[in-house]
């Protein structure tokens, strides 16, 4: 599917400490919830992989820049799971590139 706009990767997670993104504690990465959704995969048949060089404990993030280039939008997780949805993207997509200044 094309986007009409570049999506930016940090494989080297550079940009994790510079825009607040935390590690999650042992206990949110590998708690009760977690297990039962790595157990609940199994039982789907999907084996989950081990991670070669990727930092487990390390939260992801999504960021929204608008054209000039300034953050528009922050989603900072709270644990692996608090993750925003489509539409939630969708819409501080859609608000980056019609601002006021667009």
């Amino acid at each position: 599917m094309a986007v009409p706009f570049p999506i930016l990767i940090d494989s080297g997670r550079r940009w994790y400490q510079d825009l607040g993104l935390a590690r999650g504690s042992w206990w949110s990465v590998w708690g009760p919830a977690n297990v039962a959704a790595y157990a609940r995969l199994l039982v789907r048949g999907r084996r989950p992989h081990r991670p070669t060089e990727a930092d487990v404990r390390q939260l992801g993030g999504d960021f929204v820049f608008d054209r000039e280039g300034r953050l528009a939008a922050v989603f900072r997780p709270a644990n692996p799971d608090d993750r925003p949805s489509i539409e939630e993207l969708v819409s501080a997509i859609e608000g980056a590139s019609t601002g006021p200044d667009h």
